[in-house]
């Protein structure tokens, strides 16, 4: 309703869900079966609960996008009830200008898929117990750090981050001179770009380091783990899991 498209996750299965007449799907499963993803186009609160192959509790669905092309659904849209349990992982997207930032340093490439906590016994993890994580780099030419962006695995997150110039010892980050502090709050998951109230300056051919500390009243694990669930082999084409 805002402009903005949202994405979500639903449990597809064309043999036990989906019904070719109606264009529709409805399943009992919950989230964690959930095996793809699409986007939300539209809704329909008096969608029949009679068009659907397995019979929600109500009317209503949403209208969604599909990416198999238009020859599936109709003309590539189909209908999910608004009663299906595996539908979650509700996501929008609002990008930023490419311009705005000219460097990025990141050392991964892959999405969160698990979290963690940074209590060495399990019985001292309670909920709301903070974490911390930390980035270092290496700069080769005088930059201005003017934002920080990590993920949020947690909603009612609460963070603090911290940036440390002419880092000494990469094994830790607070080897370096405190260069800045930026504390806040997240209501919402996902993928976030934290502005620092003011630029810091980073010398050239030096390291500094980016360390951060997170708490969530529910859950002590809120520290994203990014990984490749499998890793191949260009030449032998071998696939190798490195799922755990």
């Amino acid at each position: 309703m805002d402009g903005h498209a949202v994405d979500m996750s639903y449990c597809s299965d064309k043999m036990k869900y989906y019904s070719s007449v109606y264009f529709s799907t409805n399943c009992n499963k919950k989230p964690r079966f959930a095996n793809h993803a699409v986007v939300i186009a539209g809704w329909d609160d008096n969608f029949p609960a009679s068009d659907f192959r397995v019979k929600p509790e109500g009317n209503g669905a949403w209208l969604v996008k599909n990416s198999w092309g238009s020859d599936y659904g109709q003309d590539g849209y189909i209908w999910v009830s608004y009663y299906d349990r595996s539908v979650g992982e509700f996501t929008t997207y609002e990008m930023t200008d490419k311009d705005e930032h000219t460097i990025n340093f990141q050392h991964d490439s892959f999405v969160p898929v698990q979290t963690l906590a940074a209590g060495e016994d399990e019985k001292e993890l309670q909920d709301g117990t903070p974490s911390y994580m930390a980035n270092v780099f290496e700069n080769y030419e005088p930059e201005q750090i003017e934002a920080v962006s990590t993920y949020i695995m947690n909603p009612d997150t609460d963070y603090e981050v911290y940036i440390y110039t002419n880092v000494t010892d990469c094994s830790d980050p607070t080897s370096g001179e405190l260069a800045a502090v930026k504390s806040g709050h997240s209501d919402l998951t996902g993928y976030f770009t934290v502005d620092l109230d003011e630029p810091v300056y980073i010398d050239g051919e030096t390291k500094f380091a980016v360390a951060m500390k997170m708490s969530c009243p529910d859950s002590p694990y809120v520290i994203p783990l990014e990984t490749a669930l499998i890793a191949v082999d260009k030449e032998t084409e071998q696939i190798t899991d490195i799922g755990s």
